[in-house]
């Protein structure tokens, strides 16, 4: 039977951001928090979401994140035109130079993990591409700047995450898969 269980505390809803379609939150490490909007919009606030800036670049026109992780000392996010890194807590981004069909936003990459010191990110193909089958998936992970595939046991829609020595993927088709390094 479930037991109904109160926390001390308050709801509060944060405000100052134009509409109410947020589908991505974040807060890091060092408790910068981090939205993204439906309308292709990223926020980050510095003060627990009593003010907020909009990520402003030339290049994130239509850009909206679905993920986000860090390593060593850099935020790295997943988005629906590939793979980002930041330096400045997320003020600025570059993007980082993945393969073709996720750089052109023909697969997004939708989920990110950190496992075995290495930055993995599970990318889906996009909806138009799909023809109203699941979404293929692939794992990819960067290491010394290279972009180099992981083979996964299933190719539909999965997400990933990940604790050492454990990486696991997860998918609405396929179910849940645990990996390990054997350390």
């Amino acid at each position: 039977m479930l037991k109904h269980v109160t926390i001390a505390g308050k709801w509060e809803q944060l405000r100052g951001l134009d509409g109410g379609d947020m589908h991505f939150i974040y807060l890091t490490n060092d408790r910068v928090l981090f939205i993204s909007h439906g309308f292709s919009c990223i926020w980050r606030s510095e003060n627990g979401g009593k003010s907020w800036e909009m990520i402003k670049q030339k290049d994130f026109v239509d850009v909206h994140f679905y993920d986000m992780a860090e390593l060593d000392g850099k935020l790295y996010a997943g988005s629906n035109k590939g793979l980002w890194y930041s330096e400045d807590r997320g003020k600025t981004w570059m993007k980082i130079p993945t393969i073709k069909d996720v750089d052109d936003g023909r697969y997004h990459a939708i989920s990110l993990a950190v496992y075995d010191g290495k930055l993995f990110f599970a990318v889906v193909l996009d909806k138009p591409y799909r023809h109203e089958n699941p979404g293929d998936s692939k794992l990819y992970y960067l290491e010394n700047k290279q972009v180099k595939e992981f083979s996964i046991p299933t190719k539909e829609e999965i997400t990933i995450s990940a604790r050492d020595p454990y990486l696991l993927v997860s998918g609405p088709y396929s179910g849940l898969y645990v990996y390990s390094n054997g350390s």
